[in-house]
């Protein structure tokens, strides 16, 4: 991963990141801090939906099995959502199956990663949905 990418003044990307499990919310942030990126992390969506409101990140990155409402549920209401609509999202989730991905995509999701998920992997996810060369 390359350091410093942002050092000539340009603004950090700020990625939101909304999983129950703090165990992969610790890993992730560490991960994004590490790419020279600021990470903002919920463990539910209400809090997630709150955060994406005070900080409108650069792209979310979304679970899908959370308790209360789940990311397929969470995409809709970003979708829907006049201020946040625009943000990519990213879906991270054990669901595997295409029936899942398609789901994912037809509610407007950028790009979708399967759990485990290998670091580099997902650091490379977020620049492309970003649009970052480094």
């Amino acid at each position: 991963m390359t350091a410093g990418c942002f050092t000539d003044g340009a603004q950090k990307p700020l990625i939101l990141v909304i999983d129950d499990d703090e165990a992969n919310l610790q890993l992730l942030e560490r991960l994004l801090r590490k790419a020279d990126m600021e990470a903002l992390t919920a463990r539910d969506g209400k809090t997630g939906i709150a955060l994406a409101h005070q900080r409108l990140p650069n792209l979310i990155l979304l679970d899908i099995f959370m308790p209360g409402d789940n990311g397929f549920d969470l995409l809709r209401h970003i979708r829907a959502d006049a201020n946040l609509k625009q943000v990519p999202v990213v879906i991270f989730s054990v669901l595997e199956s295409p029936e899942s991905r398609k789901k994912a995509f037809d509610l407007g999701a950028r790009d979708y990663i399967g759990k485990p998920f290998d670091m580099k992997e997902i650091i490379i996810h977020i620049r492309k949905v970003l649009g970052l060369k480094c």
